[in-house]
């Protein structure tokens, strides 16, 4: 056993207050994973469904998205929604890729998570098609297990469709019947998809249908930003969802498996150029991905979201570590069989803990 993991089990147990915890999320956890134990599925976080989140359906032949769903988008992009000021999570630069993520908590409803990616040397028309395209996401993204189109109109090309994907955390799975569809102004695409109510197909069994799900991005032409100022294109992406899961468990998920998630979309987003540059035919979703509708021209804002960099991490830096402690105790206690806790909960403290002793030293140097 390393040395910081040594120091960290010889810590006095800390207080909640200390960690930051407060009880009502201890208790949430605890009864959580009491219901997944027992196999149960009433699901304790009673998050209300927002109407303007939901499209209602029967079949799919009656629901639609509208302008009213693209200003909705537009809100969030231009941060005229009216929601609280996001917090800056992670910010990931590399040769060929920048990715920057966000999240805030509303008053009401789950947390929300806003990223920016700039992909080099990719065009906007590929990313469509890439994001579109199910049958080839179910080889690269391992969480989707599944997926069918249910229906398509052939007027707007607004899709239905149904997904089951399984957590990255917990071994259990989640059902998504999603409606979507892209909008076009000039080079740049907008795209919105929604959860909607499909009574025509019944939910599977012991399988939690998530109805309150938010998932839309835009793709723009940009310059990559290097020395060479190679043509790029930027994904801004929102995204929410009321699968069943505690907020902070959600968003320690989220901060463990963000980065890989885009490692691995960026290696498919260049397989997936490869592929069509070589002449290999377009899957039904690829192809459908081009039928838009065309809107006015729109501007996009560079994001001005940095304000909140630095309090956040003088905030959570001391706090972290035992957070990811207590934490990490409640979901093994809990008897339940997970994939990565172990694993995450001891690489963060060791990383955390090597960060705080770097910086005594460093303030120490100063003094």
């Amino acid at each position: 056993m390393s040395k910081t993991i040594q120091r960290c089990l010889m810590m006095p147990p800390p207080t909640l207050c200390q960690v930051g915890i407060p009880l009502s999320l201890i208790g949430e956890i605890a009864r959580f994973f009491a219901v997944v134990g027992n196999r149960e599925h009433s699901f304790l976080i009673p998050y209300s469904l927002s109407r303007r989140h939901l499209i209602q359906g029967k079949n799919g032949a009656d629901a639609a998205l509208d302008e009213t769903d693209l200003k909705e988008l537009m809100s969030y992009i231009t941060e005229s929604d009216g929601g609280p000021p996001w917090q800056l999570m992670m910010e990931r630069p590399t040769q060929t890729l920048t990715y920057q993520a966000w999240f805030r908590d509303p008053p009401v409803g789950p947390t929300q998570y806003r990223t920016r990616t700039v992909l080099t040397n990719i065009s906007p028309d590929l990313l469509r098609d890439f994001f579109w395209d199910d049958e080839f996401r179910l080889k690269w993204e391992k969480m989707l297990v599944y997926c069918r189109s249910l229906h398509v109109c052939p007027r707007t090309g607004t899709m239905v469709v149904h997904w089951i994907r399984k957590l990255p955390l917990i071994r259990t799975e989640r059902e998504y019947v999603i409606i979507r569809r892209i909008w076009q102004s000039e080079s740049s695409y907008y795209f919105v998809t929604k959860g909607m109510t499909y009574p025509s197909l019944p939910s599977r069994r012991n399988t939690r249908r998530v109805e309150l799900y938010y998932s839309s991005w835009c793709i723009n032409p940009v310059e990559s930003g290097n020395r060479q100022q190679q043509p790029a294109s930027e994904v801004i992406f929102f995204h929410f969802e009321d699968n069943g899961l505690p907020k902070e468990l959600i968003k320690i998920c989220a901060r463990a498996a963000m980065w890989g998630l885009v490692k691995k979309m960026e290696a498919a987003v260049q397989a997936y150029n490869l592929a069509r540059a070589s002449g290999a035919p377009r899957s039904s979703y690829a192809i459908l991905a081009c039928k838009t509708t065309e809107c006015g021209p729109m501007a996009v804002p560079a994001p001005s979201l940095e304000v909140h960099k630095n309090e956040k991490s003088k905030d959570t830096r001391k706090r972290d570590p035992l957070k990811w402690l207590v934490v990490g105790g409640v979901l093994i206690a809990s008897g339940l069989t997970l994939q990565v806790t172990g694993k995450v909960v001891l690489f963060q403290l060791g990383k955390w803990m090597t960060r705080l002793r770097r910086d005594r030293r460093k303030h120490g140097s100063m003094d």
